[in-house]
This record gives structure tokens, C-alpha cells and sequence, in this order.
């Protein structure tokens, strides 16, 4: 399960030296974020998932055969929008009037995920990102989340993978309950995962804990609340957000 908060909502301690108090306002994303290099970050996206159902200017749910015992589905059972919170959750689908797709082997998936993707509605090529986040509480093998961003190919091919690149801002896996895992994709994946490089093995992040993450990356793009620098023409090409439970 990939619970996908309202960081949506609560404002989000900036990292940057303070501004002048005078000169600190709020905007939609909340209290206007100070940068290390003067000025404020403006508010481009933001979500607080107040209403009932996923906001379909925003985000698509996106249904996938899938491999092996998983695929994955946008329906009512796998993607849930409550009480401020997007849940994207995995569920049994063998068996029930929601079944994963058949492929074209014949076969079909067993368990249903969800993956959520602002593809063809948003994307900014350089920002700072907010999210809250909390995953499942459970060392038991088979749970994947993930929330990352990937090339928005109205202004640049996303293949061949991964020299089009991809920015895993979280990966979190059951079996490693207490990792929240970063991996940028590009040419050097060619060299595997390696630590302190083009991944961590450190960070911790513990299972069903509340994780608030703000890298303020300035190099591409951001979503769920996203700020980009308050100069003009910044607001161009770039990344879109995506989120997997």
C-alpha cells in the first residue's frame, strides 16, 4: 500500500536560511519556501486530495498487464481518494470481477497494483518537490513503492531507457522495512547500482512512518506540491511525476 499525503497540505519546514519575516507570504502550496540563492520558490502544482476521486486534470491512473503474478489497474479497489490522502493500494484480483488483463500469452496477473502519473497533464524541467509519505508498516516480502520522475516525451523521447533518464526520488521495498531508496537513471546505470553514486543504500526510512520528503532538487522537474524559481521562463519542458503502490 502507497498512502501519498497531503504534503500536499501541511507546509513543509524550509532547509533554505530564513527570509525576512516581513517579506514571507503564503501561496497555494503554503508558506512560500526561502532560497539559499534569494528569492522564493513559487507554487506550480499542487494537490491536497480534498475531494472523492483523483482529480483527472492532474493525474491518470494507469492500467498495465504487468508481469507475472502482478499487473496493474485504475479502479475503485486500488486507487482512493479520502480524508485529504491518495491511497494507491495492491490487491487480489484472481478470482474477482476486477481480474488483471489477459496478455497475450493467455496468462494474467494474480495481484493488482496502482500507479498514478501526471503524463500529458504537468511536468517542469527544474524544481523543488514536497511530498508527505507513509508505506506499509510490514517486513513481509512482495510490497514495491515508489515515487519518481520520468521524461515528458511531448518535448524529448523517453527511450531508449535509461539514457533517457529517470529520477527514483523513493523506492521502498517490504523486505528492506527500514530503506527509502534513491536511484538516478542515465547512461551510468551501464556501471549497476552503486552507492554513494548514482544511489544510497543508507537513507533510512522506516516502514509505516511518515516521511516528508523535500530533496529541493533544482535540476528536473517535480510534482504533488511544485515549486519552481520565482524568475521568468523557468516554467518549460521537463519531467513528470509518478507514484506506484
Amino acid at each position: 500500500m502507497f498512502l501519498l499525503t497531503a504534503a500536499l497540505v501541511a507546509p513543509l519546514s524550509p532547509v533554505a536560511p530564513s527570509a525576512p519575516a516581513s517579506a514571507v507570504t503564503a501561496d497555494a502550496c503554503g508558506a512560500r519556501v526561502y532560497r539559499a540563492t534569494g528569492g522564493y520558490w513559487t507554487c506550480t502544482f499542487v494537490d491536497n486530495f480534498g475531494g472523492s476521486s483523483l482529480d483527472r486534470t492532474k493525474w491518470i491512473g494507469l492500467d498495465q498487464y504487468g508481469g507475472g503474478d502482478l499487473c496493474v489497474l485504475n479502479n475503485p479497489r486500488t486507487v482512493q481518494v479520502a480524508y485529504g490522502s491518495l491511497r494507491l493500494s495492491v490487491v487480489r484480483a484472481q478470482g474477482t470481477s476486477t481480474p488483471c488483463p489477459l496478455r497475450a500469452d493467455g496468462t494474467r496477473g494474480k495481484y493488482a497494483g496502482a500507479t498514478v502519473s501526471s503524463y500529458g497533464r504537468w511536468s517542469q524541467q527544474y524544481g523543488r518537490l514536497e511530498a508527505r509519505i507513509r508505506v506499509r508498516g510490514t517486513s513481509l516480502p512482495g510490497l514495491h513503492e515508489a515515487f519518481w520522475l520520468w521524461p515528458d516525451v511531448r518535448y524529448g523521447a523517453d527511450a531508449p531507457w535509461p539514457a533517457s533518464g529517470e529520477m527514483d526520488i523513493m523506492e521502498t521495498y517490504s523486505v528492506l522495512p527500514n530503506l527509502s531508496v534513491p536511484f538516478l537513471h542515465y547512461s551510468a546505470d551501464s556501471l549497476g547500482p552503486v552507492d554513494g553514486f548514482n544511489t544510497s543504500w543508507s537513507l533510512p526510512g522506516p516502514a509505516g512512518a511518515l516521511a516528508h520528503l523535500h530533496p529541493g532538487v533544482d535540476r528536473l522537474a517535480d510534482r504533488d506540491r511544485r515549486r519552481r524559481p520565482d524568475l521568468p521562463g523557468e516554467h518549460r519542458r521537463g519531467a513528470e511525476p509518478s507514484a506506484s503502490g
